[in-house]
């Protein structure tokens, strides 16, 4: 039979001992081993030393969350922080390009190139719990755009048209249901991350950018012949069409672009307006 383990007490002056040790940065595993005390007596020596101001809460938090010793800790601070201003320089030029919103997938694969562009360790991972201190330590935080939608009127019409469909003996290959959408691709969509600035709560109770396209879709209710998606631009011919609208449809109004699958036309404000609409 094993013999019970011999209780240590530890004197005033070994006590002050211990507490030197701890803010000197020596890990919790080396003062046990040193001193043959337990994780208790040495949680009661930090908790009363705490209490009395010898020792700041931060350190006690700090012994028993993490076991390596503080110098261990700045180590890994001094290697992440070209780490970490990559990544923030990044999330800067990103958010101000106006590209679609960050995720946190986004984020993650950031932080692995960065990890192997800079040569750091081979085994980094970007943890819950790193990603949340970056955010914390730069300002930023989760933002969610909300939308305006009336279910309730959808669902309505919905049964509406389904009595006149039936009363009508209507075939569903000879209802056609055309509607337009504009869409403004310069918006952030739904949420994103965004830094917790005045800068930012000011940019957002503002209007934001204009810049649109409208979109009309048509297709029958049997879903068996969709006409080709009509994109109204401000631009007759944008740049980034250019190459794809044949020489002998430039000087049409309406455009179609075989190679992209819809027909193109423009308008001042890219709205749909009752040209183009007996147009198409």
């Amino acid at each position: 039979m094993a013999e019970p383990k011999k209780k240590i007490f530890l004197t005033k002056s070994e006590k002050a001992l211990v507490l030197q040790e701890i803010k000197n940065g020596e890990s919790r595993d080396a003062i046990l081993n040193k001193y043959k005390i337990s994780k208790r007596t040495l949680r009661k020596i930090m908790q009363c030393a705490c209490e009395t101001g010898q020792l700041s809460k931060k350190s006690n938090v700090f012994e028993f969350k993490n076991k390596k010793s503080v110098q261990s800790v700045e180590n890994t601070e001094i290697e992440n922080a070209e780490l970490e201003a990559a990544l923030f320089e990044w999330f800067v030029q990103i958010r101000d390009s106006g590209q679609p919103p960050i995720s946190r997938k986004m984020l993650d694969d950031k932080v692995r190139i960065f990890n192997e562009l800079l040569k750091g360790p081979a085994n980094f991972e970007a943890s819950n719990g790193w990603v949340e201190g970056f955010k914390k330590r730069y300002g930023i935080g989760m933002k969610k755009y909300k939308f305006f939608v009336d279910p309730s009127g959808a669902a309505e019409f919905s049964q509406i048209l389904k009595a006149e469909i039936e009363s009508g003996y209507l075939k569903l290959d000879n209802i056609y249901n055309a509607d337009e959408s504009g869409i403004l691709w310069r918006i952030l969509m739904a949420c994103t991350l965004a830094l917790n600035l005045k800068e930012e709560e000011e940019a957002s109770a503002r209007n934001g950018c204009k810049d649109r396209l409208t979109a009309l879709f048509c297709a029958d209710a049997s879903g068996n012949h969709r006409i080709p998606l009509l994109l109204i631009g401000k631009s007759e011919i944008p740049t980034c069409l250019i190459n794809h609208v044949p020489e002998n449809l430039k000087d049409q109004r309406l455009k179609k672009l075989e190679s992209l699958g819809v027909i193109y036309t423009h308008q001042d404000s890219a709205w749909m307006d009752k040209s183009i609409f007996l147009l198409w």
